[in-house]
């Protein structure tokens, strides 16, 4: 959700804050302003109207308010930030996470978990490579790769999807296309240590940029991928199926 270039803590305790510890911008360029709660126990159900109410006069305005806790999930903090964000009350769209989300996230992303958590790694014999086919299954268990090519209703998010698993595969960060919410994350392939998996996957990324390059060359006449030869259809739904072969076989 956030891009990581822009993330700065906002002031320092005992300083007025305007509700907000942190701020960031998303890929969009838009406004985020986070605050962070740390309780033992829930949040009080005023907690984040207060906080919002403080948010108002933050600057640049924002146009994300989310307020973070080590409080478990709870649906009634839930819903009351559902309320508060339909309200139309506030200039910026409000939401709450919670400890549980931040472990979720955590979870994703193995670059954490090797600087801090060696011994649980060695512990359950996880390594970069281990914990990278796990994260490639995720990337490819998606509709984009999955469902037969006939059901293709936009080949503009098949053509998104392609770049998104190239970036996977080359950087190691997998985003949601729609809210650019960071879905996994893992060492770029060339980083890894078996040298037959690296041979799969550069092959993968090599088919990859073929399919990328069939759908560009479906969008050149119409601004937008559209499929109108049916042996580019046919070409395209080939090439899918011999990419979730080859995946299937590297990630066993």
């Amino acid at each position: 959700m956030y891009d990581e270039h822009t993330v700065t803590e906002y002031g320092r305790t005992g300083q007025r804050q305007h509700g907000v510890d942190v701020f960031a911008r998303d890929h969009a360029g838009k406004n985020i302003g986070l605050q962070c709660k740390w309780t033992h126990e829930s949040l009080g159900s005023g907690a984040l109207a207060s906080e919002c109410e403080k948010a108002r006069e933050f600057a640049p305005a924002l146009d994300y308010f989310i307020l973070w806790t080590t409080a478990r999930r709870d649906v009634h903090l839930q819903d009351l930030a559902h309320g508060l964000d339909r309200s139309g009350e506030y200039p910026f769209a409000v939401g709450i996470r919670f400890w549980d989300d931040a472990i979720e996230q955590l979870n994703r992303m193995y670059t954490v978990a090797s600087t801090y958590y060696t011994e649980w790694l060695d512990e359950h014999q996880v390594t970069a490579d281990h914990d990278h086919r796990r994260k490639l299954r995720i990337a490819f268990d998606r509709p984009a790769f999955l469902d037969p090519i006939h059901l293709e209703r936009d080949f503009g998010d098949l053509l998104q999807a392609v770049k998104d698993t190239l970036v996977f595969l080359k950087a190691g960060l997998l985003y949601d296309r729609y809210d650019r919410t960071l879905v996994a994350q893992a060492l770029p392939f060339s980083l890894l240590s078996d040298a037959k998996y690296i041979e799969g996957l550069a092959n993968v990324a090599s088919m990859l940029t073929d399919l990328e390059a069939l759908l560009q060359r479906g969008a050149a006449p119409f601004g937008a991928p559209v499929m109108t030869d049916a042996n580019d259809v046919e070409q395209c739904d080939r090439l899918r199926r011999r990419i979730v072969t080859k995946v299937r076989s590297l990630s066993r």
